[in-house]
């Protein structure tokens, strides 16, 4: 600017180059920022399909799962043949039992015995159970 015979020329000048840098800065921004936005909706669209594989990942372990447990279930419901053993016998007890005989029971035994209250009259010298 010293050496400049003009010096408003030489200020344009340097004004023209600056707005001119300015822009072309402006425009590789514009570009990178446009770059950089395809490449997250083209990584948005790949998460979007790993997603739906796992979902139907999901879908078939959760289809497995359920049919498994039909399985247990069925095998619960099948009948199963036991197998008849001879029971284990003690080899001590070889002797025939003898048969029952009934013994009629004596009511008697039972005319002192009352509800378990004793009772003593001042009367009488007995004892009373009532």
């Amino acid at each position: 600017y010293f050496q400049a015979p003009d010096k408003r020329k030489a200020l344009e000048s340097t004004m023209s180059l600056v707005t001119q840098t300015l822009a072309s800065v402006a425009c590789q921004v514009g570009v990178a920022a446009r770059h950089v936005s395809d490449m997250l909706e083209i990584q948005s669209l790949v998460l979007q399909k790993e997603e739906a594989k796992v979902r139907y990942i999901s879908q078939l372990l959760d289809v497995h799962v359920d049919k498994v447990a039909r399985q247990k279930i069925g095998k619960l419901t099948t009948a199963k043949k036991f197998h008849h053993t001879q029971k284990i016998q003690n080899g001590q007890n070889n002797r025939p039992m003898t048969s029952y005989t009934r013994i009629p029971i004596n009511f008697n035994s039972l005319d002192n015995t009352g509800h378990g209250f004793m009772v003593r009259l001042m009367c009488c010298t007995r004892l009373f159970f009532i």
